[in-house]
């Protein structure tokens, strides 16, 4: 990638300045030495407070994670299972969690696919990212 002109001449003045030499050079140590001390630093581990929301109480499990968070959700919708309404909220591949409201829908066990009310088109979504489902009575 080619330079402008000018950057080139401001450089070269630069590179002539002895104030701008010694600049450079302690601009240079103190990163280097924050770059040391940050490496060689020992994190303190951070325990949560007792009275903190987030605090998980000794005699709860934390949540469980992998395939085995996903089996109660699926027990949620079965393979052949269908239905009118439902709303839920649903996480999707890259973590956005959005609500989520679908008529006419079906299961396959892995995927829920029905008409989203919310973008007014078919639309499928894995049943791994659906959480806290309310089925909706539609009256007649």
């Amino acid at each position: 990638m080619a330079l402008p002109i000018n950057v080139l001449l401001i450089a070269a003045q630069l590179a002539k300045s002895e104030q701008a030499k010694k600049l450079g050079r302690a601009i240079l140590d103190r990163g280097s030495d924050a770059l040391t001390k940050r490496l060689n630093a020992k994190p303190e581990p951070k325990a949560p407070a007792p009275n903190s929301p987030r605090a998980i109480p000794a005699t709860e499990s934390p949540p469980k994670t992998g395939w085995k968070s996903s089996l109660k959700q699926k027990m949620k919708f079965r393979a052949g299972q269908t239905g009118d309404l439902v709303a839920f909220e649903y996480r999707d591949e890259h973590g956005l969690i959005t609500q989520r409201m679908v008529g006419n829908w079906r299961s396959d066990g892995r995927d829920l696919t029905g008409f989203c009310l919310n973008r007014k088109e078919e639309c499928a979504f894995a049943v791994s990212g659906i959480r806290n489902p309310r089925n909706i009575e539609v009256g007649q």
